[in-house]
């Protein structure tokens, strides 16, 4: 029974790595191809870019929709993993990331919405510019829903790279990294919602902090997957702990 479980951990630990690679490739080009098309404060230029570019607009969509997915399966394979370390922490963890998830899903519905906006043809040649400016009101949408959701997932990271240190089957190195990855992650994405203008550099360099921290996990996961004896050693930890659980 023991030995069953052991290979069960070890094929959910490379499944969570490919799919983690698979969230960073997808969400990496749908927001390349996405930003490819927008004229920062032009909506003019912006909506005959996406017009212009429509395929490449909701390719990028639907590639942001399946990485947004393939990260639900993510959450659970680490809440399966690291629940042993802490069954409180695990599920905060998770929840953190399931709701990360659901903002990202519900604002990116505001992509769509631009797409019907300049493609209405009711709209008279007169009302066209103000089709525009709702158009990139709604991207704009979707970007603060975009940055809120990395609050979540910073926290959801943040708490992951914690659980990594404390556990004595996958690296601890790769959990500090994580730590700062999630921290910086929060920071930037506070920062930017307090001030867009100084928060959006500290934001740019979150994501390619937090990108370090996750793509390394990911790989780690993949190919060396978690250490069977210290899993073997470690026991499942109730999610009903006390306080002492979380320090």
């Amino acid at each position: 029974m023991a030995a069953s479980s052991d290979s069960s951990i070890r094929v959910k630990a490379r499944v969570g790595g490919a799919l983690w690679l698979a969230v960073i490739v997808t969400g990496v080009l749908g927001q390349l191809l996405a930003r490819s098309l927008l004229v920062p404060n032009n909506p003019g230029a912006t909506a005959a870019g996406i017009l212009r570019g429509e395929s490449s607009f909701r390719v990028a969509f639907v590639a942001t929709l399946i990485s947004g997915m393939l990260y639900v399966g993510v959450t659970v394979i680490l809440y399966e993993m690291l629940k042993r370390v802490s069954g409180t922490l695990a599920v905060v963890s998770a929840a953190f990331g399931m709701t990360g998830s659901i903002v990202s899903f519900a604002t990116s519905v505001a992509d769509l919405a631009t797409l019907v906006l300049l493609k209405a043809s009711y709209v008279s040649s007169s009302e066209a510019p103000q089709m525009q400016l709702l158009s990139l009101v709604s991207l704009g949408i979707t970007r603060q829903g975009y940055i809120l959701s990395m609050v979540f997932f910073g926290s959801q990271i943040l708490i992951v790279g914690y659980l990594i240190a404390r556990s004595t089957f996958l690296p601890r190195k790769l959990g500090a990294l994580l730590m700062i990855g999630g921290f910086t992650y929060i920071l930037g994405s506070l920062g930017t919602i307090l001030s867009p203008e100084l928060g959006a550099p500290l934001f740019r360099l979150s994501l390619l902090l937090a990108l370090a921290g996750e793509g390394s996990l990911a790989l780690w996961l993949l190919f060396k997957a978690v250490d069977v004896r210290q899993w073997s050693a470690s026991h499942d930890v109730p999610i009903h702990v006390g306080l002492n659980d979380a320090v």
